[in-house]
């Protein structure tokens, strides 16, 4: 997480691309899955990042997709 990874994929939840959004969607899942696994003072220490780098708000944007959809609501749900 050092190298900015979570700020590209969450660049690139509105890529044109079906799956680009939807590797991005798993990889932001998988990102705040460890996150709530290595809790720091009893917080997820990406979730805040992630919405400041405004991945959730990306996310609602997508949460209809076709291929995505399913995924970034569950994100929304239990991260958000």
């Amino acid at each position: 997480m050092n190298q900015g990874c979570l700020d590209v994929i969450c660049q690139h939840l509105n890529s044109m691309s079906e799956r680009t959004r939807y590797l991005c969607v798993e990889g932001l899942f998988n990102v705040l899955h460890m996150g709530s696994t290595n809790l720091v003072d009893g917080v997820n220490p990406f979730t805040a990042l992630a919405g400041a780098l405004g991945g959730f708000h990306r996310l609602m944007n997508i949460r209809n997709d076709a291929r995505a959809g399913k995924r970034a609501r569950l994100i929304l749900l239990r991260y958000n």
